[in-house]
């Protein structure tokens, strides 16, 4: 099975901590998918060979709401600094929301492009699951924050 845990802490006295397993199933899948294939099971494989079809609209369905979570950060209207690494420095990425007032789209591309850039050079992938769950942490981060404050926030992942 296939898992993360993400801690989050600020300056200020907000924690987060979120620990799930995901994606397990895809490999699963993708065995099934295999097997399928094989001579001789007659029914019995048509049936695993639909199972596995669906490991795409799946992965699709993910991609989709992870991309409506990354929307959802041009909305963050105070200055929050963002830092997202690996447990034992396996990535790391700093990016800035809302700085002087530059808020939506150009932010977030901004912030996505130097994780991305991070996690390419580590070697490291963070898939959607992993970014939502990044995504709703700021937000959650920002809902708390008062307007006057300038918010550092680490989150930590580990796979």
């Amino acid at each position: 099975m296939i898992g993360f845990r993400l801690t989050a802490t600020s300056n200020t006295n907000f924690t987060r901590n979120y620990e799930t397993y995901n994606e397990g199933d895809f490999w699963i899948s993708d065995a099934i998918s295999v097997m399928s294939k094989m001579p001789g099971l007659g029914v019995a494989g048509k049936v695993i060979g639909q199972g596995a079809k669906s490991k795409d609209a799946i992965n699709a369905a993910f991609a989709g709401l992870a991309g409506g979570a990354l929307i959802e950060l041009g909305d963050v209207d105070k200055q929050i600094g963002v830092t997202v690494h690996g447990v034992g420095d396996s990535f790391f990425a700093h990016g800035i929301l809302n700085h002087n007032g530059d808020s939506g789209v150009s932010t977030i591309q901004r912030f996505v492009m130097n994780l991305k850039r991070a996690t390419d050079v580590y070697n490291q992938e963070i898939g959607d699951q992993v970014m939502m769950q990044i995504c709703k942490t700021i937000k959650m981060f920002s809902y708390h924050l008062r307007s006057d404050v300038f918010g550092q926030l680490w989150i930590e992942i580990e796979f």
